[in-house]
This record gives C-alpha cells, structure tokens and sequence, in this order.
C-alpha cells in the first residue's frame, strides 16, 4: 500500500524557525547606592534566572552576599536587622547593650500564655493560665509592680493554677518552683498539710522510696518507719544543688 505524501491544499512549508521575545536589555548597577543602612559593594553572580542579588554592609558592619533587588529598591530590607531590633526594645529594656533579664523574663510569660508553638503552651496556656490585662501588652507596668529581677530567681505563681498577675506573683528559687509544680503530692503529716518532699526532707528518708511504699498501698507512716529501720536517708533533689541544665553542659565542656 503506497502512502500519498502530497500537501493538502494552502500548506505553505516554511524553514525560517519562529522569532525569539525580545530579551530584557535593561540593567541598573547599584553599586555604591545606599538603601536604609545598606550600602551596596558589588553584585552577586547567580546560577538561576530571576531578580539580581547583591552584596551588601550594614552600617552595623555586617555584610550580607546576597540581598535581593526587589527588596532593596522597594524598601523591604533596610539593615541586617539591628534596625528592626532598635525599635523594638526600649532603652529600658536593655543593660550594656544587652536584653535585660527582666525584660526576657516578661517575654517568655506572654509566649508560654499565648504561643501555642511553644513547648510549655501546654502547661500554661492550655490550661487557661492568662496574664492580667494590665501586664499583657505594658512591660513598664510589669517592671513597676514586679522590680527588677533578682539575681537568678524566676517569676512564680503562688497558686499554681492562678493568672500572672501582682497578688499572686513573686519572684522565686528553683527549690521553690520545684515545691510549687502539680506534681507534687500533697499528704497531712503531724497535722500539717505539706507536699511529700517535704516530709522526706524533715524525717530525713529517700523521697523515691517512699513513694514506692505509698504505691504500695502502705500508709505515710509505716513507709517512714520502714526507711528509718533500712538507714535509708535523705539525698537532696538536682534542683535543690543549683544545678540546672546550663550547669550540666558546662561541665560536660570542661570534662573534655
């Protein structure tokens, strides 16, 4: 069977290839240009297409290889972010330069309140623990109520299921936040009511085997009375030492 190969009528066969756009020629050196505290050095060869990068100093001294033109000329980036930090915080709210602790420590009570991406949002917030409406949004009126932060004490709830707010907020140990968490179990002994590190604090026995005893089914004082026979005596918990994690990974560096 032979193919019939002829042009069907108005077939015009052509070998010129179609015309490419027109390429953008337009090109705007701003080397030398400031942009906010920018200043361009040079440009900064890409591999891919799209907008021209740039080297920049900032008038802080930091340098970054590659700002967008985009962001430049419309204003988006004006520093390396020193700028944006400056009208952030408040004089008051830094010590030599530096964040102050106080300032930090409001900081991180509105994010364990109101961030639910933190980790201890589900302490906090979750559970309804709120901020009252006079130290939410106004540091000055924290710091006016609170004073400044004492050494390394943090800010505890005196009812721990409380809001932050002047009555029911102090500044702490760790020891004491420690005596102040849910975990905590709370047992009458010799008429007081207290929590049961305490108890093992006073009698002078281990506080994990005692509460192995109380899981045992056994009642507070024979499980006492137990320890006291056994010689099982009392060791001081991690937090009750001053150490904390920070502590830890110090040593760890100085060990190796």
């Amino acid at each position: 069977m032979e193919i019939d190969f002829t042009p069907f009528p108005g077939y015009a066969p052509t070998d010129t290839p179609a015309e490419a756009p027109p390429r953008r020629t337009s090109f705007i050196d701003l080397t030398g240009r400031r942009f906010g505290r920018w200043t361009v050095l040079s440009r900064t060869p890409r591999s891919t297409p799209g907008q021209s990068l740039w080297h920049c100093r900032c008038d802080c001294g930091v340098e970054k290889p590659a700002v967008l033109y985009g962001a430049l000329v419309k204003g988006a980036s004006q520093s390396c972010g020193c700028l944006r930090m400056e009208k952030m915080v408040k004089p008051l709210h830094t010590v030599h330069g530096q964040r102050n602790p106080t300032y930090r420590v409001w900081q991180c009570m509105r994010t364990r309140c109101y961030n639910s991406a933190h980790p201890s949002f589900r302490r906090h917030g979750a559970r309804g623990i709120t901020i009252c409406p006079q130290w939410r949004d106004d540091f000055d009126q924290f710091l006016k109520d609170m004073g400044e932060r004492p050494g390394d004490l943090s800010i505890e709830r005196i009812d721990n299921n409380g809001p932050y707010s002047p009555e029911n907020c102090k500044w702490g140990t760790c020891c004491e936040q420690a005596g102040n968490t849910r975990r905590n179990i709370v047992v009458e002994w010799k008429g007081i009511t207290c929590n049961l590190i305490d108890v093992a604090r006073m009698e002078n026995v281990d506080y994990a085997s005692m509460r192995y005893h109380l899981t045992k089914g056994r009642t507070l004082e024979t499980a006492v009375a137990i320890l006291h026979a056994q010689g099982n005596t009392y060791h001081e918990r991690a937090v009750e030492k001053g150490s904390t994690r920070k502590n830890k990974t110090d040593a760890k560096r100085k060990r190796r």
